[in-house]
C-alpha cells in the first residue's frame, strides 16, 4: 500500500475509534451548553449577555492542578456608554456539577475585581458575566481543559482548631492613584461531599462557604454567595480605591450554619 495512503487511512481509523479525543480538541459552541442555556433562563430571562472584551476573565486555557485553577475577573464600574453602576459579577463553570460558582458584589472602596482559585470538573467554559443595574449585561469567556478538579483529595489540617480562622493582607501603599493590592482569606475546609480523604479513604460530608460580608468601616467593601468550587482554603483579592485604612470587619458562613466573625484594625 501507498505509504502516505496508509498513513491516511491509519488517521482516519484514529478518529473513528477516538471519537472523545477528536472532539475533545476544539471547544464546543458556547452559546449552546445545556448548562449555560438552563442557567441563562433562570439568572437572565434566557437572555444572552454581550460578549465584551471590557469583562476581564483571566484563567490558564490548560489547568495544572485541578483542584486549584487561578482565576481572575473584572468589569468596568459602569456600563458602557452610561452612568448604570455594576450591580452584580457572575462566575459559571458550565459543566461543574453546579455552574454558579459564585456572585459576586463590590462596595464603593473596592474596584470591581476580583482574585481567587477555583474547582473545574472537566472540560468547560468558564464565564464572567457584568449586570449593570439598568439591566445590561456583558460577558467574557475562556475555554478551560481540566479534569477531575471537584474529586481531587482534600488538602487536610484546615479543621484542626483553627476552622473559621481568618487573615487580612495589605499591601504597601502603592503609587499615588493606583489601586492597593489586599487579599481575605479564612481556614475552612470547602469540602464538597466528593472528594475522598487518601488516608482514611473516607468521602466527608459537603462543608463549604456560603457567603461572605467585607465591611470597610461602615461601608460595603465585597460580599459574595457562593458554591463549592472556590478552592481550599478559600480566599480573595481585591483592589482597594485609594484612600484612608478602615477597620475590615469580615463575616461568613457555611453550608453547615456556622458562622465566622473577625475585625482587621487599620
Amino acid at each position: 500500500m501507498n505509504p502516505q495512503r496508509r498513513n491516511t487511512c491509519l488517521q482516519l481509523a484514529c478518529l473513528l475509534a477516538c471519537p472523545r479525543l477528536s472532539l475533545a480538541q476544539a471547544p464546543p459552541d458556547p452559546n449552546q451548553s445545556p448548562r449555560w442555556l438552563q442557567l441563562r433562563a433562570s439568572l437572565f430571562a434566557d437572555q444572552e449577555p454581550q460578549r465584551s472584551e471590557l469583562v476581564l476573565l483571566r484563567v490558564p486555557a490548560r489547568a495544572v492542578d485541578a483542584g486549584a485553577v487561578p482565576l481572575d475577573l473584572q468589569a468596568p464600574a459602569l456600563a458602557p456608554g452610561t452612568a448604570s453602576p455594576l450591580a452584580k459579577l457572575y462566575l459559571v463553570i458550565d459543566e461543574n456539577p453546579t455552574p454558579l460558582a459564585a456572585v459576586f458584589e463590590f462596595g464603593g472602596p473596592a474596584l470591581p475585581a476580583v482574585q481567587t482559585q477555583v474547582r473545574i470538573d472537566g472540560y468547560t467554559h468558564v464565564r464572567g458575566v457584568a449586570e449593570y443595574a439598568d439591566g445590561s449585561r456583558l460577558m467574557s469567556l475562556q475555554f478551560v481543559k481540566a479534569v477531575g478538579g471537584c474529586s481531587a483529595p482534600p488538602l487536610g489540617g484546615s479543621e484542626a482548631g483553627r476552622l473559621g480562622e481568618m487573615s487580612w493582607q495589605l499591601a504597601p501603599p502603592p503609587q499615588a492613584g493606583q489601586p492597593q493590592q489586599a487579599r481575605w482569606q479564612i481556614r475552612h475546609p470547602n469540602h464538597n461531599g466528593m472528594q475522598m480523604d487518601p488516608l482514611t479513604r473516607l468521602t466527608p460530608a459537603a462543608h463549604f462557604l456560603r457567603h461572605v460580608k467585607l465591611s470597610w468601616g461602615e461601608q460595603l467593601l465585597f460580599a459574595a454567595d457562593l458554591d463549592f468550587a472556590i478552592s481550599e482554603p478559600p480566599g480573595f483579592g481585591l483592589q482597594l480605591r485609594p484612600g484612608p485604612a478602615q477597620t475590615l470587619r469580615a463575616e461568613a458562613d457555611d453550608s453547615q450554619g456556622r458562622e465566622f466573625r473577625a475585625s482587621f484594625p487599620p
